[in-house]
């Protein structure tokens, strides 16, 4: 699967405007910094590479309910099956599937309201 000529076309028109500065020959004054390559506008993977992902997911883990906590802690922390997970809640395993299914909904809600 490739890009269809129309895109390639518009990449190729953006990169005919850009133009390349080496950073050990720039002089002061030589250039704006409207010019420099890195002048853009922020997007998500500069978000995460800010902030720290792994301690936006623990904060969104916090916020969930108790139960919804301690399937994910005994899914992933204690590497249990959902199978086993329903033997020590006295849950059925379909329904630890579904606990399951909404604790992640709830981090990748939580995720995307803070992004």
């Amino acid at each position: 699967m490739g890009i269809s000529r129309q895109e390639y076309e518009r990449l190729l028109g953006v990169c005919a405007t850009s133009r390349s500065v080496s950073f050990e020959q720039l002089q002061p004054g030589q250039i704006s910094a409207s010019e420099l390559p890195c002048d853009r506008k922020p997007g998500p993977l500069d978000d995460l590479q800010t902030r720290d992902p792994r301690q936006a997911v623990l904060r969104a883990i916090t916020r969930l309910p108790q139960r919804q906590k301690l399937v994910l802690s005994l899914y992933y922390v204690e590497e249990r099956n959902l199978r086993e997970i329903g033997e020590i809640l006295d849950l059925s395993e379909s329904r630890v599937c579904q606990i399951h299914s909404e604790a992640l909904m709830h981090v990748r809600a939580d995720l995307a309201d803070a992004a």
